[in-house]
C-alpha cells in the first residue's frame, strides 16, 4: 500500500483546523491564508509582499517557523520537486499554543499602534484562531511529515525567522 503524504499533511492540518495555503508564484492570491485579518485593515498589497517573501525566502529542505505582526505562528517550506503539481511553496497557519487573554490583546493593540476601532475584529480573529495545546507534539508530527515528503533525504533544517508583515 502506498500512502500519499500530501494527503496525510492536508488531513493532519485539517484535524487541527490549521490553514494550509499553497503558493506557486509571487502573484498568487493568498488573501485567505491569515483568516482575512489583513484584508480587514485594508492592506491588500501586504498579501503580495507576503507571497513574494515566501517565494524569495524558502529553500529546499528547510522548514521556516515565524510569527507575524499579530503574534501568531506560521510555518513555511518549499515543496519537493515531486510535489510541485500542487504548488511550489506551502504556508501553514496561523495558530497559537494558548488562548488569548484580554490584557494580552490590549497590549498587542498598544504595542503595534492598532486603532481601537479594530478591537472587535481582532477579538473575532483570535477566537477563530486554532489553539494547539499540544504544540510540541504538533510540531514534531509536522516535521516528520515534511521529512517524509522529502523522502528522508538529508536533514530537514528548522529555521526561526523574525516577523513578517
Amino acid at each position: 500500500m502506498q500512502v500519499d503524504l500530501w494527503k496525510v499533511l492536508e488531513a493532519f492540518l485539517e484535524n487541527f483546523n490549521v490553514n494550509l495555503t499553497l503558493i506557486s508564484s509571487k502573484e498568487d492570491d493568498i488573501t485567505k491564508f491569515d483568516l482575512g485579518i489583513r484584508k480587514i485593515f485594508g492592506n491588500q498589497n501586504t498579501y503580495e509582499k507576503i507571497a513574494a517573501y515566501v517565494c524569495d525566502t524558502c529553500e529546499s529542505r528547510k522548514l521556516y517557523v515565524l510569527q507575524d505582526v499579530f503574534e501568531t505562528e506560521y510555518c513555511m517550506f518549499c515543496l519537493p520537486e515531486e510535489e510541485r503539481s500542487v504548488g511550489n511553496y506551502c504556508l501553514i497557519g496561523p495558530y497559537q499554543n494558548e488562548k488569548v487573554e484580554e490584557n494580552w490583546l490590549n497590549e498587542l493593540v498598544q504595542t503595534h499602534k492598532i486603532p481601537t476601532i479594530y478591537m472587535g475584529e481582532l477579538q473575532e480573529y483570535y477566537q477563530a484562531m486554532p489553539i494547539l495545546p499540544n504544540y510540541q507534539e504538533f510540531k514534531e508530527c509536522l516535521v516528520s511529515i515534511i521529512r517524509m515528503l522529502y523522502k528522508n533525504e538529508g536533514k530537514l533544517e528548522i529555521c526561526y525567522l523574525d516577523h513578517f508583515t
